[in-house]
């Protein structure tokens, strides 16, 4: 219930209110002067001017803990990856020569499992210090704050809110999974189909290996570490753009995931599409991805390198199941895909009402990753015969198939310590120190 504000400032860094807490204290007050004005007798003066002497100096009270008392949180150890430690140093300093009997922390941060929430009580020109942290076991876009601080004089009447209103933004990215062979698109397949004597499509700056210089090769395609390190001229061989580009269309329709959290089809998903991303950028393709999240279609055109790695996982770490089906995110996807690129659908949902939107990418344009777990299984063989048939390469994988590797963008942020025979502990790591949240 929402109490009344008596009081309302600002600080540097939060709102500071203070409110009546004792609802009943206006109408005690009122019927004592009530009293008093009917019957000016010694008991009800004694009681009119002792009430009052205590609303006075709880009030007073309560104005020295909202103007004294200062709450503050510290990120030291930030969450960076599924598997780091998140730790916050938490602050209540009293510059009032009052104590602050109790002092409620209410926490509203969105990181699951990790909370300040707690009840203090500190003394007068003093202070006190915790530390509150989690283990981030969920991928995503979360928010440290806004949180509050309830303070109370120790009569009960007033109430101090200290409301902290700007969170921090933590983004804790999805891990990768170690991959089975054969699971990466087939390269060259619509190259192997294009019509004799077609000249295949323009080069991209991107050399998958170096061969000896030739008559007539540009003096800019040569290999200056390779020259330097043997005797001859050698030449970069750029790769045909027809190879080069792959859009990752990861199935994130909330009608087809199967399970929750960690163990739904959601999560399994999203560390699919982020490991195969990351294999086919060291593999020197063009990569983009297009999805359908809770909030409407995300795109990303393909591009090569490390930093369309970072681009892909942050989009993958705060998206959430969506309304739009696979076969919708085919069709709008269709006008953006360049002749050259093949499209590879990942779904779980092993039904053939996709099938019309993949195969209008014509030969080769479409291949396709179907995720089979046990609710769905022996599904996936059969409608990999019917993609077979419409000229869609698909393969099969299983849930096995994915092994997680935590730590894969990193060492862990955790503390580490190794015991010595002696009993003695030594610290092996220590987490990645961050900065402030106040």
């Amino acid at each position: 219930m929402k109490l009344p504000h008596l009081l309302r400032f600002q600080r540097s860094d939060c709102e500071v209110h203070i409110a009546l807490r004792a609802r009943w204290l206006l109408p005690l007050l009122l019927g004592v002067a009530v009293w008093y004005g009917l019957s000016p007798v010694g008991v009800a003066a004694v009681s009119l001017v002792s009430i009052g002497l205590l609303v006075l100096f709880a009030y007073g009270w309560a104005l020295a803990l909202a103007r004294g008392v200062h709450g503050q949180r510290k990120l030291r150890y930030g969450a960076f990856q599924v598997g780091d430690e998140l730790e916050e140093i938490i602050t209540l300093q009293n510059d009032s020569w009052l104590p602050v009997v109790w002092a409620e922390f209410v926490d509203h941060s969105s990181l699951p499992g990790h909370t300040v929430r707690s009840v203090r009580a500190v003394g007068g020109n003093s202070s006190q210090r915790w530390s509150a942290r989690t283990v981030c076991r969920q991928r995503g876009v979360f928010t440290l704050g806004p949180w509050e601080l309830l303070l109370g004089e120790p009569f009960g009447l007033f109430e101090v809110h200290q409301v902290f209103r700007d969170p921090v933004e933590v983004l804790v990215y999805p891990p990768l999974a170690v991959l089975p062979p054969g699971l990466l698109p087939r390269r060259g397949v619509r190259g192997e189909g294009r019509p004799d004597r077609q000249p295949l499509a323009a080069e991209t700056t991107q050399a998958f290996a170096v061969r000896a210089y030739q008559v007539g090769d540009a003096l800019k395609r040569v290999h200056w570490p390779t020259t330097a390190r043997r005797d001859g001229l050698f030449v970069k061989v750029l790769e045909p753009e027809a190879l080069s580009s792959i859009w990752l269309v990861p199935n994130f329709n909330a009608a087809v995931q199967l399970g929750q959290g960690e163990e739904g089809t959601l999560e399994l998903l999203v560390i699919l599409t982020a490991s195969l991303a990351a294999d086919l950028l060291r593999a020197k393709l063009r990569v983009g991805l297009a999805a359908a999240g809770a909030e409407g279609m995300v795109w990303l055109a393909p591009q090569t390198g490390q930093s369309q790695f970072w681009r892909i996982l942050r989009l993958l770490a705060g998206i959430q199941a969506g309304e739009l089906p696979l076969s919708e995110v085919l069709g709008r996807l269709h006008p953006l895909v360049r002749a050259q690129s093949t499209v590879l659908p990942i779904t779980t949902a092993l039904e053939q009402d996709w099938l019309g939107a993949a195969v209008t990418f014509g030969p080769g344009g479409c291949q396709a990753l179907l995720m089979e777990v046990e609710a769905v299984a022996g599904r996936a063989a059969a409608l990999q015969e019917v993609l077979s048939g419409q000229g869609i390469a698909a393969t099969v994988v299983h849930r096995e198939d994915v092994r997680v590797q935590l730590g894969a963008h990193g060492r862990l942020s955790r503390w580490e310590f190794r015991t010595l025979g002696t009993g003695r502990a030594l610290l092996q790591h220590a987490p990645h120190v961050m900065g402030g949240l106040q």
